[in-house]
């Protein structure tokens, strides 16, 4: 792959899958990869860390100058401005319980997240590409859409962070145009591999009880170690 020689003053890129509101994984990238360009795939807000383990997450990112590509559960929450519009994008029924489920988690959330955290997220751009690669959420498109969200997000930026219920799986026909895709979105354990000839998966089940996968530009990817 291109782009993998790196002089001493230069930062690898190391990718790193969905978190889900667990900061003890963001610690442990930092401590083994923190003098490197850490790269996060999305997806830091929601899950077994509850609200405060989502707003720690942004907070120990922003401290760290850890970048991050948007996911779902970072693009539909901070930008919605309504629970209706929330659950719309989420495709749930505005009226039905799980809508207010997500509001609520969101509002929990968002309590704890100051205006400079709010802004940091949303500053976040969709995809990240270097020589040879291109970091995203869930999957790429024949075209990008815009790298950044203005106002509300576009259908096509909406499908760059979901839907992957494909078939075949998006990664399997990608013919790398845009370079190697590091991307996470879907669980390890619902497709059950990690690399395809021009894309990896770094969604390690890090919401269900697993961890997030590591990859560092060119390398193998693996299961965050201690």
């Amino acid at each position: 792959m291109k782009g993998c020689d790196f002089t001493a003053a230069e930062k690898r890129p190391v990718f790193v899958g969905d978190i889900h509101a667990r900061p003890e994984l963001l610690e442990t990238v930092l401590r083994n990869y923190g003098d490197q360009r850490v790269i996060l795939l999305g997806d830091i807000l929601d899950g077994p860390g509850g609200a405060r383990g989502s707003a720690e997450l942004v907070k120990m990112a922003r401290k760290n100058a850890v970048e991050m590509v948007l996911g779902n559960h970072e693009l539909y929450p901070i930008f919605a401005t309504s629970r209706q519009q929330l659950a719309q994008w989420w495709g749930e029924d505005p009226h039905g319980e799980t809508a207010e489920r997500i509001w609520q988690e969101w509002m929990a959330i968002r309590a704890l997240l100051d205006d400079e955290d709010m802004a940091w997220l949303r500053s976040c751009p969709l995809y990240l590409r270097g020589e040879g690669w291109v970091a995203v959420h869930a999957k790429t498109l024949p075209t990008l859409p815009a790298q950044y969200v203005t106002g509300a997000p576009t259908q096509a930026q909406i499908e760059l962070v979901d839907h992957t219920e494909s078939t075949p799986f998006w990664a399997e026909a990608y013919d790398g145009r845009f370079g190697h895709a590091y991307f996470g979105h879907t669980r390890l354990s619902k497709v059950k591999r990690a690399q395809w000839p021009h894309a990896t998966l770094l969604d390690w089940d890090a919401k269900k009880d697993g961890t997030c996968g590591v990859c560092v530009l060119g390398g193998t990817p693996h299961a965050l170690l201690g």
